[in-house]
């Protein structure tokens, strides 16, 4: 009897350290299938920003030098991009610059942004 307790209270504790040691899953390491951990980890706003964005009929492309094209279902604009404050700048060419707001989503594959009295858009990486 003193036998099967001391089985029973070493299988639990064996059974106790597998089940801490499968809750704390890390980069790098891999799942007992053998198949890698689903890490994500957040690139910088600036990083983030960089690709091709689309939002309907509406494409916004920004690059890594800080150029953007913004596509309004074939008539386009283009300029400058900066990032300042937390808040993206863009500069056309013939001046009037645009001060806007953005949030990322869904591992920064969603792109929110809006301007004080102006549109919204959410765009979608493609």
């Amino acid at each position: 009897m003193l036998l099967k307790k001391g089985v029973v209270i070493v299988t639990m504790v064996l059974g106790a350290g597998l089940a801490l040691g499968a809750c704390g899953d890390r980069e790098g390491q891999t799942k007992k299938d053998n198949t890698p951990v689903d890490t994500w980890s957040p690139l910088a706003d600036q990083d983030a920003l960089v690709g091709r964005w689309v939002d309907g009929s509406f494409t916004l492309r920004l690059d890594r030098g800080g150029h953007y094209t913004f596509d309004a279902g074939g008539q386009a604009t283009s300029g400058s991009w900066t990032l300042a404050h937390g808040r993206l700048y863009m500069s056309p060419p013939k001046g009037n610059d645009e001060v806007w707001d953005f949030t990322f989503g869904d591992q920064q594959n969603t792109l929110d942004m809006s301007r004080k009295g102006g549109r919204a858009y959410h765009y979608t990486r493609s």
